[in-house]
């Protein structure tokens, strides 16, 4: 999540990719990086210490059944839906498009 001040501009979930996704390197220095609509952003701004990001190290959680999951892409989504944070480009109408869909687990139970 990437804050600016205290308010919430930016949510994305953790990935297999994400050393590719955020973390790059240049000349031996290690920064963070995702896109030009968070990266050009804050280069831009006129005061980079108003902005903070926060990093997941461990999305997974078990399952009753021992299955390890990635939780983060359901958190980012349940986020954006809610709060809309003003950085993020897609996502933006999942709560409204999830009225027409079925949870995974009500399609499993009518297999």
């Amino acid at each position: 999540m990437v804050f600016e001040n205290d308010e919430l501009i930016y949510a994305g979930y953790y990935s297999t990719s994400f050393e590719d996704r955020w973390i790059k390197k240049q000349s031996g220095i290690y920064y963070c990086w995702h896109s030009e609509n968070i990266d050009n952003y804050i280069k831009n701004s006129q005061s980079i210490d108003k902005f903070s990001i926060w990093i997941t190290l461990n999305p997974y959680a078990k399952t009753d059944d021992g299955k390890i999951v990635n939780i983060s892409k359901v958190i980012e989504d349940t986020i954006i839906s809610n709060i809309k944070p003003s950085r993020n480009k897609v996502g933006k109408t999942l709560k409204e498009n999830q009225k027409n869909t079925k949870s995974a687990k009500e399609i499993l139970k009518s297999i």
